[in-house]
C-alpha cells in the first residue's frame, strides 16, 4: 500500500513538471501561480502500515524540487517573450524601411519622368516651331498697332522699303506695302518658290537695322515672309515689354 502511495505521488510530480515545461515552450507571458496545497499527513491508524521518515524526506525533496523549478521556468517564459518582442520590433522596422524604400523609388520614378526631356517627331518639331513663330509675329504686330505714328520717320522708311523692293533680284516675290509707326516697320512678301524666297532674304543688305524675318509655308512650294525693320537706337525687346506693360513706361 505504501509503495502505491509513493508511486502515485511520483506520477503527480512528473505530471506537474511536464505541465510547467509545456507552458514554458508555449511561451506564455505569465504563468498562473502554482497553488500550494498543504496536505496534512495523517499517521495511519494502529494496525496499518506506517511511512518511515526517509520516505517522507524523499517526498518533501520532490516537492521542493518542483517548487524550485517554477522560478526558472518563469524566467524561461519571460526570456522567450522578450525575444519574441525583439523579433516583432525587428519585423516592424523592416516593414517600415521597405515602405520608405518603395516610396523613395516611386518619387524617384516620378521625378525622372518629369525631368526627362520629351522627344518629338520631326513633324511635331516643325509644328511647334510654326506655333512659336506665329506667336512672335503676333506680339510684334500688337506692339506696332499700339504705337503712335511718327510721320516724318515713318514716311521716310516706307519710301525706302518700297524703293528697295523694286529691285530686279526680288521680282520673283510679291512685296506688300510697308507699315511704319514710331519704333519699327513691318511688311510682307509672298514667294512662288524657294529661289525667290532665298533672293528676298538679300534685301537685308539694303535696309538698315533689319531686325527679324520669319518665313511661313503656304503650301504648293510657295511661302510668305514677314519682315520687321527697327528704328536706329531702339531695341525690340523694350518695345515689346512696353507694349505688354504700359504702366511700366
Amino acid at each position: 500500500m505504501l509503495t502505491k502511495h509513493i508511486y502515485i505521488l511520483g506520477i503527480c510530480a512528473a505530471a506537474l513538471i511536464g505541465m510547467l515545461i509545456i507552458a514554458a515552450t508555449m511561451e506564455q507571458s505569465e504563468l498562473a501561480p502554482v497553488k500550494t496545497v498543504d496536505t496534512q499527513i495523517t499517521l495511519p491508524a494502529a494496525g496499518q502500515p506506517t511511512i518511515d521518515s526517509s520516505t517522507l524526506l524523499a517526498i518533501e525533496d520532490a516537492l521542493h524540487s518542483i517548487q524550485d523549478a517554477v522560478p526558472a521556468l518563469k524566467s524561461v517564459v519571460a526570456q522567450n517573450q522578450q525575444a519574441n518582442d525583439k523579433r516583432i520590433k525587428a519585423i516592424e522596422e523592416n516593414i517600415r524601411q521597405l515602405k520608405l524604400a518603395v516610396q523613395h523609388s516611386e518619387d524617384t520614378t516620378e521625378q525622372a519622368a518629369a525631368t526627362e526631356p520629351q522627344v518629338f517627331s520631326p513633324e511635331q518639331e516643325q509644328a511647334l516651331a510654326q506655333e512659336r513663330a506665329l506667336a512672335q509675329v503676333a506680339a510684334f504686330d500688337q506692339a506696332l498697332d499700339e504705337e503712335v505714328r511718327d510721320e516724318g520717320w515713318a514716311a521716310e522708311m516706307e519710301s525706302m522699303i518700297s524703293y528697295a523692293s523694286q529691285g530686279e533680284l526680288y521680282q520673283g516675290s510679291k512685296i506688300g506695302s510697308p507699315s511704319c509707326k514710331s519704333s519699327f516697320c513691318r511688311f510682307e512678301a509672298f514667294h512662288d518658290g524657294m529661289d525667290s524666297q532665298d533672293n528676298f532674304e538679300l534685301i537685308r543688305r539694303e535696309l538698315p537695322n533689319s531686325y527679324h524675318m520669319q518665313h511661313f509655308d503656304t503650301g504648293g512650294g510657295s511661302s510668305r515672309t514677314v519682315m520687321y525693320v527697327i528704328r536706329q537706337g531702339e531695341e525690340m525687346k523694350n518695345i515689346i515689354f512696353n507694349t505688354l506693360n504700359p504702366g511700366a513706361r
